[in-house]
């Protein structure tokens, strides 16, 4: 018979046999039947045990009721006026237990018996241990707000930060992992270094798991400190080692999270050969298109150029043109984008070129893509399409597009103007609005009026005389400096020019059998993050300059 049938019962008013019976069960409903029959003798030891099994079994799904059909049936609504009554004699642990399984049973953060349980923490808060205040902090993150969950929020990282160095308990490194997960998502600086600290001197017990989460930890972080660098380093160089471990998932999370810290302006973040394993990892286990673009994208935005990946995907779009025929553009632009920042034009790029000036055409209706940009790129692939320079540079789109004033669309514009007038000479649509390219030329180059190149080359020459500074062309290029050597390699003075206004290279005097040398400062992007080559928008400005005749 039922174990709590009814000639059972003068057995099971046993506490022990109650708890036993609660703990062995099976099945949520020998739980309720339980609290429904002996409720009235039931200590906190039963109570918690019950909360703990409701969970246990919920979470298993090894039930035939929801969630919801528990929270609302008489027992369970028994079982909490039990706790209720017992909350004082209940442990911290327990009462978290508690309120995890009330939180998973979908319990309103408003109900009584979760308000006095928070009450009931609040007021030991700071009795809580660290690994108590992380798992708090996890279940009330998404209770509805009210003033004990938005006290409990506030209060629960300031006591981690404050005692931590007093409440640590041990030194185990999955411990202080966790640790440091928690200290970095609640953006407590103090906590997170002297945690990274720690960590650091045990870095040899590093392994794969606590590694992928030292990364993702340090990437929480808001605070600018390469203090950071030799653990996160350390934990990168050791999934590097162990990428066999690695899936496109630990590769893709982790990357995305990187590449945001990059850009913030934090270059440690940046890990050559972390981005080398994922994009191996892609090619070997042939992940297929998608994945590529997806990790071709975060490469560009570190300047990290990978010739196999290119031609990876382009060996793709052989195989299928559709893959790009009718891509959407954020795919488009990005195959097109990485192209150009690595400088590359695949040797079969005539086969899909009419595919991607095709797929851009009929995306002309959307003004706020970066066309710009995407012409500029086409640009340095020597790719023309008339009808794509004539839309850029039309009235429509430049009322549409340039509508609010940007200096880096300007200096796109100006650059694709420059790259179209000197390189594709039979283009005869319109062109920019004079305004616009005018806005460029006096942009381009004003913050680099001072260059730690021009002492160093007076130096040199031995005549300042013999050094223009910020020479601009009249389709808007800057030189740093413009130098005129004569045969032999002799410098030449430049004698008869006002370097009291806007110097033009066009109306340099050139002198017989000497030669203009333009000479650049250029900053670090221009170069690819690995190959130390020029990206492809350089390459395109140097390009049209030396159609001046300098070198």
């Amino acid at each position: 018979r039922d174990n709590f049938g009814t000639e059972a019962q003068s057995v099971q008013t046993s506490p022990d046999i109650l708890l036993k019976n609660i703990k062995s069960a099976t099945d949520i409903s020998d739980i309720l039947l339980s609290v429904k029959m002996h409720h009235n003798i039931m200590n906190c030891r039963h109570v918690i045990q019950a909360f703990r099994a409701i969970f246990a079994l919920q979470k298993s799904e090894y039930t035939n009721m929801s969630n919801g059909e528990v929270s609302r049936s008489s027992e369970f609504k028994t079982l909490c006026h039990e706790l209720k009554k017992q909350i004082r004699t209940i442990g911290i642990d327990d009462r978290i237990d508690a309120l995890k399984t009330l939180s998973f049973l979908g319990v309103s953060a408003n109900t009584k018996i979760v308000q006095i349980l928070l009450q009931t923490l609040t007021k030991d808060i700071v009795e809580l241990s660290l690994q108590q205040i992380t798992f708090l902090d996890f279940l009330i993150k998404d209770f509805v707000k009210g003033p004990l969950v938005e006290a409990l929020q506030i209060a629960l990282p300031m006591i981690f930060d404050a005692y931590l160095h007093t409440k640590m308990e041990g030194d185990s490194f999955q411990y202080l992992t966790d640790l440091l997960h928690y200290a970095t998502r609640k953006n407590l600086s103090g906590a997170s270094l002297y945690l990274i600290d720690t960590i650091m001197k045990k870095r040899q017990e590093m392994d794969f798991k606590s590694a992928k989460s030292i990364i993702r930890s340090i990437c929480e972080l808001k605070v600018d400190d390469s203090r950071h660098r030799p653990l996160l380093h350390h934990a990168l160089d050791l999934m590097v080692e162990n990428r066999s471990n690695c899936t496109y998932q630990d590769f893709d999370i982790l990357i995305s999270k990187m590449v945001n810290k990059f850009l913030d302006r934090n270059p440690y973040f940046y890990h050559e050969e972390f981005l080398n394993s994922a994009i191996n990892f892609i090619l070997s286990n042939d992940c297929g298109f998608n994945e590529s673009v997806w990790m071709l994208r975060k490469a560009i935005k570190f300047g990290h150029v990978s010739y196999e990946l290119l031609d990876y995907l382009f060996a793709k779009i052989e195989q299928d043109p559709k893959l790009i025929a009718e891509s959407g553009t954020l795919v488009l632009f990005t195959f097109i984008k990485g192209l150009s920042q690595a400088d590359y034009r695949p040797a079969n790029w005539q086969m899909i070129e009419p595919l991607v000036i095709k797929n851009a055409l009929s995306h002309k209706h959307q003004w706020n893509l970066p066309w710009i940009n995407f012409m500029r790129d086409l640009c340095t692939l020597d790719t023309w399409s008339l009808e794509l320079i004539g839309f850029i540079f039309s009235p429509e789109f430049q009322e549409n597009y340039l509508k609010e004033y940007s200096i880096f669309d300007h200096l796109q514009l100006m650059s694709v103007y420059q790259a179209v007038k000197m390189l594709c000479p039979w283009y005869n649509g319109p062109w920019p609005d004079t305004h616009a390219i005018d806005l460029a030329i006096k942009a381009n180059g004003i913050h680099l009026m001072e260059s730690p190149l021009r002492d160093s080359l007076i130096q040199g020459l031995g005549d300042k005389r013999c050094v223009l500074n910020g020479v601009s062309t009249k389709l808007g290029h800057y030189i740093d400096h413009v130098i005129s050597l004569r045969k032999g390699g002799y410098p030449v003075a430049f004698t008869n020019v006002d370097t009291n206004t806007q110097i033009f290279l066009e109306d340099l005097p050139r002198a017989e059998d000497s030669t203009i040398v333009a000479v650049f400062n250029l900053p670090s992007f221009a170069f690819a993050i690995n190959t130390n080559k020029l990206k492809g928008s350089f390459r395109l400005m140097l390009q049209t300059l030396e159609l001046y005749g300098t070198t």
